[in-house]
Parts: structure tokens; sequence; C-alpha cells
């Protein structure tokens, strides 16, 4: 058991100084997180966190709810929809303020 040893010891050893592994230290750039510019200071440039096309498929989406509500059937629909995902209008309503605001302080 210990030649076994020995032996495994003696090849680790020898291959650890004539297989060619490459280099052993890889030197890579760092990167900084995207809110700091390159002299440590912080970027303030505002970023858009709603889209314009963002905006406007909420909006086709609000719309298509409101088309939804003039009928019945129409009206079964949209309740369904809005049952299965409470909430839904209500994240849709800060995400339009959300807009809004970034349009004024752009």
């Amino acid at each position: 058991m210990f030649a076994c040893a020995a032996c495994y010891c003696i090849y680790l050893l020898l291959t650890a100084f004539t297989v060619q592994h490459g280099p052993l230290i890889v030197f890579k750039t760092i990167q900084g997180p995207k809110h700091i510019t390159s002299n440590g200071d912080e970027n303030t440039k505002a970023v858009m966190i709603v889209t314009e096309h963002e905006f406007k498929q909420i909006e086709q989406f609000k719309n298509h709810i409101d088309s939804l509500r003039k009928t019945v059937t129409g009206n079964l629909i949209a309740d369904s929809i809005l049952h299965g995902r409470p909430g839904l209008m209500d994240s849709i309503e800060q995400l339009e303020l959300l807009y809004h605001y970034q349009k004024q302080n752009k």
C-alpha cells in the first residue's frame, strides 16, 4: 500500500515539472460595476427602466382589456385574465407612472 502511494507521489512530482499545462497565472482586466465610471465617480446618467416601446405595449394591453369590457363575453374574459393575475393592473399603473416620471426627469 505504501509503495502505491509513494509511486503516485513520484508520478505527480514528475508530471508537474514535465507536462506543459499552460500559464499557471492568467491576468485579466477587472470589470467594474456599470454605475461606476473609470475614475471612480458614480455614473448618474439616467437609464430608461421602461422604454417607449414597452410603454406602447402596456397601453395596447390596457386598450385591449378596455375593449373586452364592452361586451358580456369579453367582460368574462377580462375578468378571468385579471382574476388569474391579481395585482396586474396595479403593476401596469405603477409602470405607467414610472415611465412618465422618467420622461419628466430626462
